[in-house]
């Protein structure tokens, strides 16, 4: 919902949207692909990250900014947003390294954030 609410400029917008995206994903559950990839893990994972990796890390898989709007966001420099986005990254693939993740195929459900 807050996702949906940060795009709509209406919040009875915002809560049909969300509506409609889970009567579709409920509709069609059968259609997700099996895979080796377990979200569960994946999300533990994230989860176990500082908050201010996960902030980094969600700000770009989910807000889909890049280090210049990341900065703007933080009130820090270019430059801080992108070393900071760096090694939340590292942090992140070297944690799902440990717990047998493989990060080539977390990355792609991740979207992209590694």
């Amino acid at each position: 919902m807050g996702y949906a609410l940060r795009r709509c400029a209406d919040p009875d917008d915002a809560a049909d949207v969300v509506a409609e995206t889970f009567m579709i994903a409920w509709r069609r559950i059968a259609e997700v692909p099996a895979g080796p990839v377990d979200l569960s893990q994946l999300g533990r994972v994230f989860r176990a990250l500082s908050d201010d990796d996960r902030e980094l890390l969600s700000l770009v898989a989910w807000e889909r900014l890049d280090p210049g709007q990341i900065a703007r966001t933080l009130g820090i420099s270019r430059n801080a947003a992108r070393v900071r986005l760096y090694r939340a990254r590292r942090r992140f693939a070297r944690a799902l390294a440990a717990a047998g993740i493989d990060t080539a195929r977390a990355a792609a459900v991740e979207g992209s954030v590694l």
